[in-house]
């Protein structure tokens, strides 16, 4: 996946940056980590083989972490290999 994102850092000037990441999840962080050091996104496009998507920029508030969403994938997985019992009863 490859992230185009245009941010203006603490002194106003526009930067227009260019990464690569194959996790989702570690590609947002590093949105985040722009944030929490100062910048503000003013665009973000996340580039998936032929998708293109806009992502909304005020999601990004330099709090969120990467551990966040491993442990709802974590839970989202306990709960997929334990369906729950469901109850036949045949009178």
């Amino acid at each position: 996946m490859i992230f185009l994102v245009i941010a203006v850092n603490r002194q106003g000037n526009v930067r227009h940056l260019l990464f690569n990441h194959s996790e989702l999840e570690a590609g947002f962080e590093v949105l985040n980590r722009l944030v929490a050091r100062g910048h503000m996104l003013a665009q973000a496009i996340l580039v998936d083989d032929e998708s293109t998507i806009h992502l909304p920029v005020e999601a990004f508030d330099g709090h969120w972490g990467q551990s966040t969403i491993q442990e709802l994938e974590h839970a989202w997985r306990v709960l997929l290999m334990n369906p729950l019992n469901r109850n036949n009863n045949s009178d």
